[in-house]
C-alpha cells in the first residue's frame, strides 16, 4: 500500500496517509473517464434554444409575385426560409441533453480520476487551510508556500473565509468532499485536499 505525505503551510511533511493498492496498481480506466467528462459537459448546456418555423413566423401568406415571366426564382410565401424574417428549416428546439449513469459508474469514475491524479503526482494533501480571515492575499500567500499556482481545492465542508478567500485566485476553484466531478478533478494541474477531505473522500470513493 502506498501513501501520500501530508504537508503545512511551510511545505514541510506533518504525517501521511494511505492509499488503496487499488489507486498505484492498476491501469486508469479512460473509457469510464471519457463518459463522465461527456456526462459533465452534457449537462452544462441548457437546452433551451428554439428557432420558430414558417408555420408560427407572424408573416403574410400572399404569393411575392406571380409564378412566371419575372425571371425570379418561383417562391411561395414570405414565410419561407429563404427570406428575411421567415421560418428556420429543422432549426433547433428545447430538449434534455442529459446522460445517464448508474450510481456505481459515477462512483468508479471519481475513483479513476483520483488513480490518474496520483499517477501523475497531482494529488496533494494539506493538514489544514489556516486562514482564520477572508484575505486573497493571504491565501494566495499560503498556496505560494506549497508551491501550487493553479488547483482544485477539497474542502471537507465549506468554510467561508477558505472559499471567499480563494475564489478571487486565478485558476482555483474549490469543492467539497461530497460534490466531485470528473471534469474538475482533470483539468487543473494539482488537487489538493485538506486531510480531513482525503479521509471523506477515501471512505465514499477510494476504500
Amino acid at each position: 500500500m502506498s501513501t501520500i505525505q501530508v504537508i503545512d503551510e511551510k511545505n514541510k511533511k506533518v504525517g501521511e496517509v494511505s492509499l488503496a493498492a487499488s489507486l498505484t496498481e492498476e491501469k486508469v480506466n479512460k473509457a469510464v473517464l471519457y463518459d463522465a467528462v461527456k456526462r459533465y459537459l452534457a449537462s452544462k448546456h441548457h437546452g433551451t434554444v428554439r428557432t420558430k418555423t414558417r408555420a408560427e413566423v407572424n408573416l403574410t401568406n400572399k404569393k411575392v409575385y406571380r409564378q412566371k415571366g419575372t425571371g425570379n426564382a418561383r417562391h411561395g410565401a414570405m414565410k419561407s426560409a429563404p427570406f428575411v424574417g421567415g421560418g428556420r428549416v429543422f432549426g433547433p428546439k428545447p430538449r434534455d441533453y442529459t446522460l445517464g449513469m448508474n450510481k456505481k459508474v459515477r462512483i468508479l469514475a471519481i475513483r479513476e480520476a483520483f488513480k490518474s491524479r496520483v499517477a501523475d503526482g497531482a494529488l496533494i494533501v494539506v493538514s489544514s487551510i489556516p486562514l482564520t480571515e477572508i484575505k486573497t492575499s493571504k491565501a494566495k500567500a499560503y498556496f505560494e508556500g506549497i508551491k501550487v499556482n493553479a488547483g482544485l481545492v477539497i474542502l471537507e465542508n465549506a468554510d467561508k473565509n477558505i472559499v471567499k478567500s480563494v475564489q478571487n485566485l486565478r485558476d482555483f476553484k474549490i469543492l467539497n468532499a461530497d460534490n466531485l466531478n470528473v471534469f474538475d478533478l482533470l483539468k487543473y494541474p494539482k488537487v489538493v485536499l485538506t486531510q480531513k477531505a482525503f479521509e471523506a473522500v477515501n471512505s465514499r470513493y477510494l476504500a
